[in-house]
C-alpha cells in the first residue's frame, strides 16, 4: 500500500520556536479531530524526523495512505495562518521514497508523567472512593522521565497542559502495516504506526 507524506518545517531562526510548535500541533490536532469525526478514524500519522536530545526538532511529518487527507491539512485556519506568516513551511504532497527509508519510528503519547502530578492522583482517588476501591498512595507514582513534550492549550477548558511524547524504533516491515493512531496523529500503545525516516 502506497504511503504519502507532507513535511511541516518550522523556521529554526524564529525566537518563539516552542510557541510555533504548540500552535502547529494545536492546528493539526483540530484538523485530525474533524477528520476522525467525518471519516470515523483519523487517517494522518504524525512523527518528528528532527527528534534529538534537546527536543522534537523543527520538522513535523504527516504520513497517510490517503493523499486527499494530506491535501486538506493546509486549509485548517490555524495552519493557514502559520503558513501565511512564513514561519512554517509545508512541503508538496509526495510519495514516501521507500527505497531511501533507513528507519521506522513510532511516536506515542506518554501518560505516565501526567500521573505523577498530585492533581491527577487526587482525581483518580476520588473516583476510586466512589467505586469503593483502594486509594493509591501518591508516593508510589512512577519516576520515569518522558522523552520530550510540547505545551498545548485545551480549546474546551482553556487550560494549558503538556503532551508528553515517546519514540520507539520499529522493524522496517512496520511501514507496510495499517495506520492506527489517535486524534493527535500519535500511535496507540496497542497498535504502533510507523513514521518513515529517509535521506
Amino acid at each position: 500500500m502506497e504511503r504519502w507524506y507532507r513535511d511541516f518545517r518550522i523556521d529554526s531562526r524564529q525566537q518563539d520556536w516552542p510557541a510555533l510548535s504548540s500552535r502547529l500541533l494545536h492546528g493539526l490536532h483540530a484538523c485530525m479531530s474533524n477528520m476522525a469525526g467525518e471519516l470515523g478514524a483519523n487517517p494522518l500519522a504524525l512523527g518528528f524526523p528532527g527528534w534529538n536530545s534537546q527536543g522534537v526538532g523543527n520538522l513535523f511529518r504527516l504520513v497517510s495512505h490517503h493523499p486527499a487527507a494530506l491535501e486538506q491539512i493546509e486549509y485548517e485556519p490555524v495552519i493557514a495562518r502559520l503558513l501565511e506568516s512564513m514561519a512554517v513551511e509545508l512541503s508538496p504532497l509526495a510519495l514516501v521514497p521507500e527505497a531511501r527509508v533507513f528507519a521506522e519510528f513510532s511516536y506515542r503519547r506518554d501518560r505516565q508523567p501526567e500521573k505523577r502530578f498530585t492533581g491527577f492522583t487526587a482525581r483518580q482517588n476520588r473516583r476510586r472512593e466512589r467505586r469503593g476501591q483502594e486509594v493509591r498512595d501518591p508516593a508510589r507514582r512512577s519516576s520515569r522521565q518522558p522523552d520530550h513534550f510540547i505545551r498545548l492549550h485545551s480549546s474546551e477548558s482553556g487550560h494549558g497542559y503538556c503532551l508528553f511524547l515517546r519514540r520507539s524504533a520499529l522493524e522496517r516491515e512496520a511501514g507496510q502495516q495499517p495506520i492506527n493512531i489517535n486524534r493527535y496523529g500519535l500511535s496507540t500503545a496497542e497498535a504502533p504506526s510507523a513514521i518513515p525516516h529517509f535521506s
